[in-house]
C-alpha cells in the first residue's frame, strides 16, 4: 500500500491524546482517532512516522491493519400479537374444561340414592315411662 499517498490524521480526528505534545522518551503514548465512514466492510491501514521540529522525519513504523465490518442492530420482533393469541387459546381451553366439569357433575354423573336411616333418640320412649300410654295407629 502507498503510505506516502494515503490520508494523514489531523487534529479534528483525535478523540484522545495529542499529535503535537509527545510524552517523555520511553513513555507509552495512546492516541484514539475517529475513522471516517467508508461503507459496510472496510480495512484501514495505520502506520506512524515521527518528525521533529525541523521536519526531519523517520521511516514509517510497522504497518497495522484494522478490518471494520458493519454489524446491524438486532431486530426484535413484536410478540404482542403472539401473546394475545396464546392468551385467548388458553382462556378458551380453561373455559371448556370448567364447563365440561360442571356438565359432568350436573348431568352425566349418576344420581346416588341416599338412604336415610332414623336416628335412635336419646330420650326414652313415652310408653316406657308412662304405664297408661296406649299407642294408637292412624291410617
Amino acid at each position: 500500500d502507498d503510505f506516502y499517498g494515503s490520508s494523514v490524521v489531523n487534529h479534528s480526528q483525535v478523540l484522545l491524546g495529542s499529535l503535537t505534545s509527545p510524552p517523555p522518551p520511553g513513555s507509552v503514548q495512546t492516541i484514539v482517532i475517529l475513522v471516517p465512514d467508508r461503507g459496510d466492510n472496510v480495512t484501514f491501514v495505520f502506520s506512524l512516522r515521527m518528525c521533529d521540529e525541523e521536519h526531519n522525519c523517520g521511516q514509517p513504523s510497522n504497518i497495522v491493519t484494522a478490518n471494520l465490518e458493519y454489524i446491524p442492530e438486532p431486530v426484535y420482533a413484536d410478540n404482542t400479537k403472539t401473546w394475545v393469541i396464546v392468551g385467548c387459546v388458553v382462556g378458551v381451553v380453561v373455559l371448556v374444561a370448567i364447563l365440561a366439569a360442571v356438565f359432568y357433575a350436573k348431568i352425566w354423573r349418576p344420581k346416588s340414592k341416599k338412604v336415610i336411616t332414623p336416628r335412635k333418640s336419646s330420650q326414652s320412649v313415652v310408653g316406657d315411662t308412662n304405664p297408661s300410654f296406649v299407642p294408637s295407629v292412624r291410617s
